[in-house]
């Protein structure tokens, strides 16, 4: 749900698997009955469509492709039953070998470490990752963090430090994260640091796995500090405010004083600099943009280990842009950019060590892409595995960027997807405005983009103030505007697109998941003869019952989020004012909800009480809830029964 510079994977959707029925989290007799919801799946078939909602949902063929660091071998993602699992296969090999063995839900995120494989997981959509060791053999796999309600992360890889990564969990304080060696092979664990209490610390580790920058949150401010060596102490270098960023991102290896961040410390967008820890000043700004962040989400800096630069990084304007700083790395990109269809967006995905060997992603906003593999010695790129083989990119629609201005002049960047084969007039509008809100949409493939379109809707979305990457000044904009300015905004992307002559100004929808949800609520709340109907796909709806529900770990950031948000305690007033729930008598848009029971993030008691507020006043109001999901579904019988229901409820009232 939330997104900041130290929340960076909260605001992503969760995942799942089963819940004993004694034990149903919300009120079990709010959801639709089956026959309800296999009635708008019923509504919203399409026979003649090119492509079914499989076609889209179905997991890829194979993905998240990546090298072995000594270069011999390849990993991946592929489904085994509708669950994606990892597999191996030697470079030179025809076969894969399966070495996880996941039936519940899919394995989403892996890497190597020694030439095996470390994998995260979670139950029942909780979020409380563990830590797994896969053998590359397929001999088994170890739980290496077996703590319960104890959530995993990984600090570093320590790409160069063997039999080791550095990772942080909760399991001393569920409020607060401490780190930890963790041996891969043995399990051993070294606590390496403490944090103090009403204290939240974040670590920075370089190359060698040695933790060299601590940084403790107090409040809203954050402090910085320093040592050469693990065995120093902490040296002081400065304070952070809250509209203030700076993210480290790599300490240079050849001259370790120099750390590569990203920076708005003295700019309104977040620069690339050289930071001197020794001097404690900056000692160079390396990449700056006036409109966009760079260092905010999307953004990736690559570097060679091997010879110790700094390659080239990518972040997020309108589209993905790639900036060298690596002769080499340009000439190889260059090479391998001439081979790919026109139009497509390069990625390195990942690299051996001697940098012989290349795992390269290309993709469009209508291609979730193809995997090659780069001999960059003899300059040969081969195509491995294609995403998804079964979809045409040539059917698929495509996305097109744009800028708006709202009603108090704040300029806003957005994107539209028109249906395939439609002029672009009096369309049905989906508007989705994406969750964070403290993140923000890009240009690239997505499947929901592409269900809808292929139903003959254009869909809309909208990077409102507070999304994230367009600078501080836009950020601050958005202080206090849930309901009001946040909304304004997706209310005037919706009267430019009307204006446009792309929207039917009767066939107007809105939905979203998260802040998203948030938004749909409020958008029929707030303004009630904008949408002809409306999807809440695990939304907040009360703004007061959802700050006491929110996981453990996010209570060092509630000064934070008071400050951005709102405080429950001295506003509580303007709180009520922006809360769907309590403006129910408000909404006659025709509304779905859909929620995740085991969701850590949104509480399912944020769906029930607006659902139970509107059936009691005679609204009916289709309700689906999966209990072995969380903060959204991730498991894809359970994402196919959620889209066709959608798709039956819009055509019921948009199409």
């Amino acid at each position: 749900m939330f997104y900041s510079k130290k929340l960076k994977s909260l605001f992503l959707i969760g995942l799942a698997t089963n819940i004993v029925a004694q034990t149903l989290p919300g009120d079990a007799s709010l959801p639709s009955s089956s026959l309800e919801i296999q009635a708008l799946i019923d509504k919203g078939d399409c026979a003649q469509c090119t492509y079914s909602v499989e076609d889209f949902l179905r997991p890829a063929e194979i993905d998240n492709v990546s090298i072995s660091p000594d270069g011999l071998y390849m990993a991946y993602l592929a489904p085994v039953n509708n669950r994606m699992n990892v597999f191996v296969k030697g470079i030179k090999d025809k076969q894969a070998r399966q070495i996880t063995f996941a039936t519940e839900r899919d394995i989403r995120s892996y890497f190597w470490k020694d030439n095996q494989i470390l994998f995260l997981q979670d139950k029942g959509g909780d979020e409380n990752f563990h830590i797994f060791l896969a053998k590359r053999d397929g001999s088994g796999t170890k739980d290496l963090t077996p703590f319960e309600r104890v959530r995993a992360e990984i600090i570093s890889d320590t790409p160069t430090q063997k039999g080791e990564v550095l990772i942080t969990l909760n399991k001393n304080n569920p409020t607060f994260f401490e780190p930890y060696r963790l041996d891969i092979e043995t399990g051993n664990l070294q606590q390496v640091d403490t944090v103090k209490n009403q204290e939240s610390a974040h670590w920075f580790a370089d190359s060698e796995g040695r933790i060299l920058i601590k940084i403790v949150q107090i409040g809203t401010d954050h402090y910085y500090y320093y040592r050469k060596t693990e065995t120093n102490a902490y040296d002081f270098l400065f304070k952070t405010a809250l509209l203030d960023s700076f993210e480290p991102l790599w300490i240079d290896k050849k001259q370790p004083n120099l750390l590569y961040a990203s920076s708005n410390l003295n700019s309104n967008t977040a620069t690339l600099i050289q930071y001197d820890l020794h001097k404690k000043a900056v000692h160079k700004v390396i990449l700056e943009d006036p409109i966009f962040d760079i260092g905010s989400m999307g953004t990736a800096l690559r570097t060679s280990e091997l010879r110790g630069v700094v390659t080239h990084l990518s972040y997020q304007q309108e589209k993905r842009k790639t900036v060298f700083f690596d002769t080499q790395t340009k000439k190889h990109f260059d090479f391998i950019q001439t081979q790919l269809p026109l139009g497509s967006i390069l990625r390195l995905a990942s690299q051996s060590y001697d940098e012989k060997t290349w795992i390269v992603h290309a993709f469009s906003d209508q291609n979730p892409g193809s995997y090659y593999l780069y001999d960059a010695t003899k300059k040969k790129l081969e195509k491995f595995a294609q995403v998804k083989s079964w979809l045409d990119a040539s059917n698929l629609s495509q996305t097109e960027s744009f800028w708006f201005e709202s009603r108090d002049g704040l300029k806003i960047q957005a994107y539209i997807t028109f249906p395939k084969g439609k002029e672009p007039k009096k369309l049905p509008l989906v508007l989705n405005p994406h969750g964070g809100p403290w993140a923000r949409d890009i240009w690239a493939y997505n499947g929901q983009n592409q269900i809808l379109a292929s139903r003959g809707y254009a869909v809309l979305q909208v990077n409102y103030r507070g999304s994230t990457s367009f600078g501080r000044a836009m950020m601050e904009k958005s202080f206090k505007e849930w309901g009001k300015n946040m909304q304004n905004d997706l209310t005037d992307a919706v009267a430019y697109a009307i204006a446009k002559g792309w929207a039917d100004e009767k066939r107007v929808a809105i939905y979203g998941g998260s802040y998203g949800g948030y938004a749909t609520l409020a958008g029929v709340a707030f303004t009630p003869n904008l949408y002809a109907c409306a999807i809440d796909y695990v939304g907040v709806s009360n703004l007061l019952t959802f700050m006491k529900t929110i996981p453990p770990y996010w209570q060092a950031f509630l000064a934070e989020i008071y400050l951005k948000v709102g405080n429950p305690e001295t506003e509580k007033e303007n709180l009520m004012a922006t809360s769907p729930f309590y403006h129910a008598d408000k909404i006659k848009t025709p509304l779905f909800v859909v929620q995740g029971a085991n969701d850590p993030r949104v509480n399912i008691d944020e769906s029930d009480q607006i659902v139970r507020a509107l059936r009691e006043k005679g609204v009916q109001v289709p309700y689906l809830v999966k209990y072995n999901e969380g903060h959204g579904f991730h498991n894809v019988e359970n994402q196919i029964e959620f889209y066709k229901a959608m798709l039956g409820f819009l055509a019921i009232h948009i199409q």
